[in-house]
């Protein structure tokens, strides 16, 4: 996640809440005291009887339900005095981008979905899915990258690769994007044809990658167009990945983004407590995340990836973090654990949990504590975020070809109570650093 500058985030706070989950399907719930639909985990029945911790049915830590950190998500829209539908310092890591309109609210369940807006099929040619493309017959070939993207095409000397599209839409406005570097004396093009109007071409140059574009109208019969790019110089290399064509509307994606996806942010700031969602993980090749920020600190209690396209084994892993960034994210120190759940996150609904206190913070699965961590930084107040993102550098690029709505749908039931201490007796045992 990238930092926030708390100048920026405050600015037109309403009143306090937190909360909401992520997964595909519908979640009915109405709170603590009651619970409907489908669970997973055998702490689940505890959330039927009393308004507890999943975590602490027993209720040995002294809790007591905050109403304005809960929501039951029982009405038709999105209660904004609680939250806000999207980020107030971020649109989204790319190609994901957040947009307000994706957040939903009905049948007792706030959802947030995935999708693929791009009409390119396999933007970053991936291995085994390039019979989308039609590529030279040599100097051309999918390449692991590992920093940028998993993997890029790289076009030597005069090789090429073109696609056409035939899911456009006549007198249409659309945006034609690709992220591209050149090395060794390579230059390159990106070529638009055949969708209604004159050729175009956008020069592809820059040694680092980098992101091109250019905006163009299909002719009033048109329903296709060719994209193509082409390493035109004599020596070098040309790579490319994530190219994209998106219809452009009144609120524009960022460009080179392709996913529209969407974020819920507390409007006030969270502090030491616990803190519970229900959710079930999206299945799909993006991130379902429940986390906190502060201006110089971040609690990630989970950033599962339900069904990635390239590493189908993180379907069962909880992957949390923690960073502290004091002065920038270029200073990030970064405290990563993974805990293997040994169930697919996305068949069912789980509990992620959360207790952070001044000693120490804890993550628990299904009301398990799966980690505990000195807290050596986390002192600061921190906002809370869920949302669904592209997480490329972790294998886990979105689907190539075009994926139906991935829905992401939860509820949020969080416990605080900061001036309550773990005592001496507490079951939940000792500080152990992680």
């Amino acid at each position: 996640m990238r930092p926030i500058r708390r100048r920026d985030i405050i600015k037109g706070l309403g009143v306090g809440g937190l909360g909401v989950g992520l997964g595909t399907g519908a979640l009915g719930s109405t709170g603590w005291a009651a619970t409907t639909g489908a669970s997973t985990g055998a702490a689940s029945a505890a959330r039927a009887v009393d308004p507890l911790p999943v975590s602490d049915p027993t209720n040995a830590g002294g809790w007591t339900l905050n109403p304005a950190f809960s929501d039951e998500f029982d009405g038709d829209e999105l209660d904004l005095r609680k939250w806000y539908n999207f980020h107030t310092h971020w649109e989204g890591r790319s190609p994901s981008y957040f947009e307000p309109t994706n957040v939903t609210v009905g049948d007792g369940h706030a959802v947030i979905p995935f999708r693929n807006v791009n009409e390119v099929l396999n933007p970053s040619f991936e291995e085994g899915l390039t019979s989308s493309w039609d590529i030279s017959a040599s100097g051309a070939r999918s390449v692991a990258d590992g920093n940028f993207s998993p993997r890029v095409l790289r076009l030597d000397a005069g090789a090429w690769a073109r696609q056409t599209i035939g899911t456009l839409r006549p007198g249409t406005r659309y945006r034609l994007t690709a992220y591209a570097r050149v090395a060794n004396g390579g230059t390159g093009v990106l070529r638009l044809a055949d969708y209604g109007g004159r050729a175009r071409d956008v020069a592809l140059r820059g040694q680092n990658f980098g992101v091109v574009e250019l905006t163009f109208l299909t002719g009033p019969d048109a329903t296709s167009a060719t994209v193509s790019v082409e390493n035109t110089a004599s020596t070098g290399s040309l790579d490319v990945t994530m190219v994209a064509i998106v219809e452009v509307r009144r609120e524009d994606p960022p460009v080179g983004s392709y996913f529209s996806t969407g974020v819920i942010q507390s409007r006030s700031e969270a502090h030491y407590g616990y803190y519970e969602v229900r959710v079930r993980v999206a299945d799909s090749s993006s991130t379902s995340s429940f986390w906190f920020q502060g201006s110089e600190s971040e609690i990630d209690v989970v950033e599962a990836i339900g069904a990635s396209t390239l590493d189908p084994s993180m379907g069962t892993k909880m992957p949390m973090n923690l960073h502290y960034f004091p002065g920038g994210w270029q200073n990030d120190q970064a405290f990563p654990v993974t805990y293997d759940t040994g169930v697919r996150l996305a068949d069912g609904f789980h509990v992620f949990g959360l207790d952070w206190q001044a000693d120490a913070i804890r993550f628990y699965f299904d009301g398990r504590l799966v980690r505990t961590q000195e807290n050596l930084h986390w002192h600061e107040p921190e906002y809370l975020f869920l949302d669904s993102e592209a997480f490329l550098w972790c294998l886990a690029q979105p689907a190539a070809e075009p994926v139906p709505d991935r829905l992401c749908a939860g509820v949020a039931e969080v416990v605080v109570s900061p001036a309550l201490e773990r005592g001496p007796g507490d079951p939940r045992g000792p500080v152990v650093t992680s």
